[in-house]
Formats: C-alpha cells, sequence, structure tokens
C-alpha cells in the first residue's frame, strides 16, 4: 500500500547512508501523525490498525 512503499522508501535512503536495516527494525519506534486525538472513535481504530499493519510488514523485513 501507499504507507508501506513510504516507509520502504524513508527506510532505503537511510539504508544508503550506511544504516544497516536489521538495527533500524530492532530501534525504530512507528507512530501516527500528530492530531488522532481529535478523530472520531471509528477513524481512531482505523488509524491504529493501519499502524498495526504496518508495522507487523515492518518487522517482519
Amino acid at each position: 500500500g501507499e504507507l508501506e512503499g513510504k516507509l520502504e522508501s524513508g527506510l532505503t535512503s537511510l539504508e544508503k547512508a550506511g544504516i544497516s536495516g536489521e538495527k533500524l527494525r530492532a530501534q525504530s519506534l512507528i507512530t501516527p501523525s500528530c492530531g488522532t486525538g481529535s478523530l472520531s472513535i471509528e477513524d481512531a481504530i482505523k488509524a491504529f490498525s493501519l499502524l498495526k499493519d504496518l508495522r507487523n510488514i515492518y518487522v517482519k523485513g
């Protein structure tokens, strides 16, 4: 998806700068954007669900 692509693009840039992908996966923290607290409950649940899915993809590498 779009979020996965953006994450991969950012990781690729960091790896090209010399940071190991393994280190990135071990030490990164993925969080929602600012403003999540002002969302409806349904939208907040969706945002955190997407975040969880992205994290699971990211950790598996």
